[in-house]
């Protein structure tokens, strides 16, 4: 008589297995529009970061994603965070007077779910933001993104998550093709 021990451990590894693959996967969403008008090769890029409300840890995951992922990509950029404290009026339009953008990269914060978390703590379990692309001079659109990330059941927003979404995005606008 066969032991049905193996086919037990063969069931449980296939359950453990599935459960992995299904909480591994992290939600991007990316829908997008493009000026049909311009054609455009993206380049030194001021991103300004409208994200404040996403808390402190967020915002450093965020500008941390995408420096590593423009730096791959070796794309020209500078990053500015409205902390919504600034007391010169002037500071942002001074920095990108300094910079002399080709392009400006606006990310806000449109939407976020924060869970209470152990010990009082904030977690993050979802953000939606508005990205758009505009030209320094009028301000202009030439592109814009709706991205919301969302991680697996019971997950958090974590660093890799946002990496993972500034990849995915980075590939959104190589498919719309503002970069080469």
């Amino acid at each position: 008589m066969q032991s049905k021990k193996p086919l037990l451990l063969a069931r449980h590894a296939i359950f453990v297995l599935v459960v992995l693959s299904i909480s591994s996967c992290t939600v991007v969403n990316i829908t997008s529009r493009k000026d049909p008008t311009l054609d455009v090769n993206i380049d030194r890029i001021f991103v300004i970061l409208e994200t404040k409300n996403g808390g402190e840890r967020f915002n450093g995951w965020l500008i941390k994603a995408l420096s590593q992922t423009f730096t791959e990509n070796n794309l020209d950029y500078k990053i500015w965070v409205n902390s919504g404290l600034e007391l010169d009026e002037n500071a942002l339009q001074n920095e990108m007077d300094l910079y002399s953008p080709r392009f400006v990269l606006m990310i806000n914060l449109e939407g976020a779910l924060v869970m209470s978390g152990a010990f009082g703590s904030k977690q993050l379990k979802q953000v939606d933001l508005d990205v758009i692309f505009m030209l320094p001079e009028n301000r202009k659109a030439i592109w814009r993104s709706n991205v919301s990330l969302i991680p697996p059941l019971n997950y958090i927003i974590t660093y890799g998550r946002t990496k993972q979404m500034c990849k995915k995005l980075l590939l959104k606008m190589r498919e719309d093709g503002l970069i080469k």
